[in-house]
């Protein structure tokens, strides 16, 4: 399986905390599957650490990354074109799950993510 954290799954990872799903656990955690986090994950906590909705040490954070079987998975025109394709769905405009649904469907990724509004979109969910 090839799996996309999506940044509240990440986030989850990061602080170890438990309620991340045991069966996303095991998913991130079985070497046969291989798990990605986006560019624009580390993104997004970098402008929630700015505006003070996270509080975390992102440098820390990207060493843990660079130092895990984790692949990083950069943002790429391909991923922007699909991106602006999307199909609007109703109440959804976060630009940061936008492109992760975008790379998703460019990619063949599932996400896991803890986020129910990501399931209405063409895109397999793995719910953390």
């Amino acid at each position: 399986m090839r799996l996309l954290l999506d940044t509240n799954a990440l986030i989850r990872l990061l602080e170890g905390d438990n309620a991340l799903d045991l069966g996303a656990r095991k998913a991130i955690e079985d070497e046969a599957n291989a798990v990605f986090v986006s560019a624009v994950s580390i993104y997004e906590m970098a402008v929630k650490i700015r505006i003070g909705k996270l509080a975390m040490d992102l440098p820390r954070a990207i060493a843990w990354l660079d130092e895990s079987d984790i692949e990083r998975l950069e943002i790429e025109d391909r991923h922007c074109l699909a991106m602006a394709g999307i199909a609007a769905v109703s109440g959804h405009r976060d630009p940061f799950d936008l492109m992760l649904v975008a790379q998703a469907l460019t990619e063949g990724l599932t996400i896991v993510t803890s986020d129910r509004m990501l399931e209405r979109y063409p895109i397999k969910v793995m719910s953390c």
